[in-house]
């Protein structure tokens, strides 16, 4: 799973996480496999979230107005939220601005 997005599991040791539009939680899941319970999964489906009540750290909320302080995520991971729902350019820069506002300087956006 991680590999086909570019990371390892090294890649999630010890950085905050979110994983935007988590839908099933994957990403959450295959940290916690390893031990690293720092990933949060954020979909704004309730029903989504309410299929995995397993997964310990997921958050309500929308990619347009992350839950999340300034600067305080080291890796932002979005494989289905981010990029299908844009309709125009406008709303694209508004989700990087977003994006870009909660990662720490020098954080990635996967």
């Amino acid at each position: 799973m991680l590999k086909s997005i570019g990371l390892t599991v090294e890649d999630l040791r010890n950085k905050k996480i979110a994983d935007i539009g988590s839908g099933p939680s994957l990403i959450e899941r295959v940290a916690r496999s390893h031990g690293i319970d720092s990933v949060v999964s954020l979909d704004k489906s309730v029903g989504m979230m309410s299929h995995r009540p397993e997964v310990k750290n997921r958050v309500l909320g929308d990619v347009k107005a992350l839950p999340f302080a300034d600067e305080s995520q080291d890796l932002l991971i979005s494989i289905h939220a981010t990029f299908p729902g844009v309709k125009n350019e406008e709303m694209l820069d508004e989700i990087l601005n977003e994006n870009l506002r909660v990662l720490r300087g020098g954080a990635k956006l996967e």
